[in-house]
């Protein structure tokens, strides 16, 4: 959907536009379907009426992501990374011991 880019690169918006592309993906679907890009699959299943991803379900494969790179950044990153209680990813400055 948006290629092979740096993590540093991502953005709030691109986020919430592959949210909206998981949530027209069909839920269960044959190995041709699956294996044709994001894009064409959203339209194969809006196209023959095929129900789509259940939100609960988009939100647990993104909670898995959001996981990952924010053990990403905190193992790769000087700056220590916590989280506020929105749950958002935040950057705190540390003092060196």
């Amino acid at each position: 959907m948006f290629g092979d880019i740096d993590m540093d690169h991502i953005r709030p918006q691109m986020v919430r536009d592959f949210r909206e592309k998981l949530l027209e993906l069909p839920g269960r679907t044959k190995k041709s379907i699956k294996a044709l890009p994001l894009d064409n699959e959203a339209a194969v299943a809006a196209n023959e009426g095929l129900p789509t991803l259940a939100p609960a379900t988009v939100n647990k494969a993104l909670s898995a992501l959001r996981s990952i790179t924010e053990h990403v950044i905190d193992k790769m990153s000087k700056v220590p990374l916590q989280l506020n209680a929105a749950k958002q990813a935040k950057f705190v400055e540390v003092e060196e011991s």
